[in-house]
């Protein structure tokens, strides 16, 4: 069959998507897809463009981390291990990334609000249902040079588009997420540039302290990477409010004196402590709660190891003890000037063992 070369005006139209593509990698499956339909075999021009989106959807992928799109495939398809290479079923599975959500979101409600993600969903599906015609061996063949165009056009917004602008649809539902995933995030700083410009991070790390108050968080070095990520793009007045809000709950908490030594330390350093010469009341007032904490703590040290073995204490009790002291050392550089004098009272307390 020979082959039907478009107009001059078509592929100037095409060459004009080309040149608009910005992810070099993608660029290099447009330009081929240029050349096949400038020779006119149109079908491979669709199988080429079609690559071109799967590869957006790996960089995007890839980009905000592989990890975050296997948890999320795993947690809705708990075994599936082998579909986990298809780009397309990973970007299925992410209903909270803003371009994803807009190609794949079969939520109907949500289509009619927008009609533009309705369009856009349509445009793919229609571009995926083309390029398995033709690349299937279904016998089915391109006819129009001008409607394989249209179709290539109506997925111009996934191949104009740059990995890195990809955005999470809604932050405010990330902090089930950052509960949820056990493991330290992956190259945090590169994740969390995912989030949107508007995000409400005030919000946000108030409910996420409020889920650590609560024993609902799976990794606390996340959560303390988001946080100090938060605080530097919140204003003094922002962050005041988030320290006067956690200390209301944190306070009474880190005073029932539970026995797990760790969770009290991960949650007097959880935010991150301005400098020492700054006045802030709720810092101040959880740093009252923590003499008292590292007092009762250490006396209860003390007090065991002399009753049972003081030459030989206890493993866990050393533990503890290691534990206390390399708080002290932590909280040693944040103590405010107006707290100088009842800390070197614990100080001395809390390191009798190791001062000369």
């Amino acid at each position: 069959m020979e082959p039907t070369k478009p107009p001059e005006y078509e592929c100037e139209q095409f060459h004009d998507l080309v040149e608009k593509t910005k992810e070099p990698e993608i660029k290099k499956y447009v330009e081929k897809a240029y050349w096949a339909y400038r020779d006119g075999h149109l079908e491979a021009a669709v199988v080429l463009v079609w690559a071109g989106i799967e590869k957006f959807c790996s960089l995007v992928i890839d980009h905000v981390g592989r990890w975050y799109f296997e948890y999320h495939f795993d947690k809705q398809w708990p075994g599936k291990r082998d579909s986990k290479t298809n780009a397309i079923a990973f970007a299925k599975v992410s209903s909270r990334t803003r371009l994803f959500r807009s190609i794949f979101n079969e939520d109907k409600e949500d289509l009619k609000k927008k009609k533009e993600v309705s369009k856009r969903v349509k445009s793919i599906e229609n571009f995926e249902h083309a390029r398995n015609r033709y690349a299937h061996g279904t016998g089915n063949f391109a006819t129009d040079s001008n409607d394989v165009l249209l179709l290539i056009k109506n997925v111009g917004f996934v191949l104009t588009s740059e990995a890195g602008d990809e955005k999470f649809e809604n932050p405010e539902k990330m902090y089930e997420f950052l509960c949820q995933y056990p493991e330290e995030i992956k190259n945090f700083n590169r994740f969390i540039s995912h989030f949107p410009t508007n995000t409400d991070f005030e919000s946000i790390t108030k409910k996420l302290c409020k889920a650590f108050l609560m024993n609902e968080f799976s990794s606390y070095k996340n959560l303390q990477r988001f946080i100090l990520h938060a605080f530097d793009k919140l204003n003094s007045e922002e962050r005041e409010r988030i320290w006067r809000t956690y200390v209301a709950e944190a306070v009474p908490k880190l005073l029932e004196q539970g026995p797990d030594i760790e969770s009290s330390i991960q949650g007097i350093l959880l935010l991150p402590y301005p400098d020492r010469k700054e006045e802030l009341m709720p810092r101040d007032d959880l740093l009252k709660a923590a003499f008292i904490f590292l007092e009762s703590k250490n006396k209860q040290i003390t007090d065991f190891s002399y009753a049972s073995s003081p030459d030989n204490p206890p493993e866990d009790i050393v533990e503890d003890q290691i534990k206390i002291v390399n708080l002290v050392k932590q909280l040693d550089r944040k103590i405010p000037h107006s707290l100088s004098d009842e800390w070197q009272r614990v100080y001395r307390k809390c390191m009798a063992d190791f001062l000369p």
